[in-house]
């Protein structure tokens, strides 16, 4: 069996925003906990121990709230 992850940001409706981006990831079962334990692992490295346990938003990244303050 396999999971499927899908995430979408922006509108595509007829006044929507300039841009519409849609993802999608599908893994194995099996590997779902590798690759959680990857991913934590490499949010670890990149953002230190702040982002840890912690939701990563876009839109906080650029106006450096939350975890990405200062």
């Amino acid at each position: 069996m396999h999971l499927l992850y899908l995430d979408e940001s922006g509108d595509p409706g007829f006044r929507g925003t300039r841009h519409y981006v849609l993802l999608g990831l599908a893994i194995a079962d099996r590997e779902v906990k590798a690759a959680s334990a990857e991913v934590d692992k490499l949010v670890l490295r990149r953002l230190g121990p702040r982002a840890e346990g912690g939701e990563l938003h876009y839109r906080s990244l650029l106006r450096g709230k939350g975890l990405f303050r200062g």
